[in-house]
């Protein structure tokens, strides 16, 4: 099985003093089935260092929950693992795919704004690819997916590529011009059942 780094939400708990790191477990299962390996990162530097000096990691997934700092987030060390993570992807050319907020990480990373929208919350939108793209067969076999971020866009900038938009006009999927860096604003992990269509997206991106 191939390794993956997978970031985790993380969330204060008063009562005890503690900032947690967690993660659905669901998340464990989608990447399973799919022969992948989750190797789960805490919001920790040095645990960060660590893995990646010690381990041999195929990619990495930026999950989503919570927003960017920037846009209201509670937790600027998650926005930091992050990008220290991207940036690690991209120096040693290795694949990375942005969940929901982790697109947004990466459209942040390469100085694209994003927005308050509405109706992007427990909604199901149908794609429109753009055509020629790396990921362009593989979105036009989704029928819809899921949705549930307050944050987006309508357009992007080099050297991130828009792979979709919501038939709404949001942009949900992006691709690097040259890198292989990807982003994706539905939650594969949330579906009842997983959809054969992602599982053919994560294996084309960590192929």
């Amino acid at each position: 099985m191939k390794k993956i780094l997978v970031t985790q939400r993380m969330e204060y708990l008063p009562d005890y003093g503690e900032k947690r790191d967690s993660i659905d477990q669901k998340w464990t299962e989608f990447l399973i089935s799919i022969d992948l390996l989750p190797v789960f990162i805490s919001n920790n530097q040095i645990h960060l260092e660590a893995i990646i000096k010690n381990e041999e990691i195929h990619g990495a997934i930026l999950t989503g929950g919570g927003n960017l700092v920037k846009y209201g987030g509670e937790f600027p060390e998650r926005d930091q693992i992050e990008k220290n993570i991207l940036e690690w992807a991209i120096k040693n050319d290795k694949a990375i795919l942005g969940v929901c907020r982790g697109m947004q990480l990466i459209q942040d990373y390469f100085d694209i704004p994003i927005e308050r929208i509405g109706n992007h919350v427990g909604i199901r939108h149908q794609l429109q690819a753009n055509k020629g793209l790396k990921l362009t067969n593989l979105i036009e076999d989704f029928s819809d997916v899921n949705s549930f971020h307050n944050y987006g866009t309508t357009q992007s900038a080099n050297p991130l590529n828009i792979s979709a938009f919501s038939n709404d006009g949001i942009v949900m999927a992006l691709e690097h011009s040259e890198n292989n860096i990807y982003g994706i604003m539905w939650h594969p992990e949330r579906e009842k059942s997983f959809m054969l269509e992602d599982k053919k997206l994560f294996r084309r991106v960590f192929r």
